[in-house]
């Protein structure tokens, strides 16, 4: 009765923490969501919760559990926590079968408690919890299905905006799509709106934040069902930072 009375405050206090966390998280650009050991779906910032409710890679279960859309990828990554817990550093997979390539960490998640006395910050510490970051390498085209999860873009601005990344010009691009080169100019204009950029080139840079997951993994081959331990003064000089910053 009484291990039974701990594990119904540690799960109050962890449910109390996401909440705290979920405002602080949502700043974060690129998606980002957090499970427990057994794979169930907790919390996601806004880009992540948009990956969510579309149903790609991520699929939440009756159960609650999360999982990727093929059963190969989501069994190597409900294997991470025992990975992660083995080698004491991040880990990556990486996701083929989408329409454009994606790249995961996953990584510890503790939510602090600086309030909390010492006994239920120690029954929080048990209760294991993992942060998924989802991005790209350098070497991926830009996913539309990034850029409206990450920017909530349509799915016709997420084209376009692909077309700006390749370089091509209004004409260009209403050609492409059948659509006027005012429609195009609009849509041009909303969606530099959203990204917070005014130019192609401003456009660029914001869109480098995609790349900061796969830089985790320069030089290793990132494959689904592989953890890809971090050389450890990499891990130093270059922390997990989802918002596209170097700490």
């Amino acid at each position: 009765m009484l291990r039974a009375t701990k594990l119904a405050r540690a799960i109050a206090l962890s449910k109390r923490a996401n909440e705290v966390f979920a405002g602080f998280i949502d700043g974060i650009v690129l998606p980002l969501i957090v499970t427990d050991a057994a794979g169930k779906y907790l919390l996601g910032n806004a880009a992540g919760r948009r990956m969510i409710d579309r149903n790609a890679p991520f699929k939440v279960s009756a159960a609650g559990i999360l999982n990727l859309s093929d059963p190969l990828d989501t069994r190597a990554l409900h294997n991470k926590p025992k990975q992660l817990a083995a080698h004491q550093a991040p880990g990556g997979m990486r996701l083929e079968g989408e329409a454009d390539p994606l790249s995961l960490v996953i990584a510890p998640f503790r939510p602090a408690l600086r309030e909390a006395s010492a006994i239920d910050r120690h029954l929080l510490a048990e209760e294991r919890l993992y942060a998924i970051v989802v991005g790209q390498t350098s070497n991926d085209a830009i996913s539309t299905a990034l850029l409206e999860d990450v920017f909530d873009l349509t799915a016709r601005e997420a084209e376009v905006c692909k077309e700006l990344l390749k370089g091509r010009k209004v004409p260009q691009i209403a050609e492409a799509f059948g659509r006027s080169p005012k429609t195009i100019r609009n849509q041009i204009q909303t969606i530099y709106d959203k990204t917070g950029v005014a130019s192609n080139t401003s456009l660029l840079d914001a869109l480098l934040v995609f790349r900061t997951v796969g830089t985790l993994f320069e030089g290793d081959e990132v494959r689904a069902g592989t953890t890809n331990r971090l050389p450890q003064k990499r891990t130093r000089n270059r922390q997990i930072c989802p918002c596209g910053r170097r700490s």
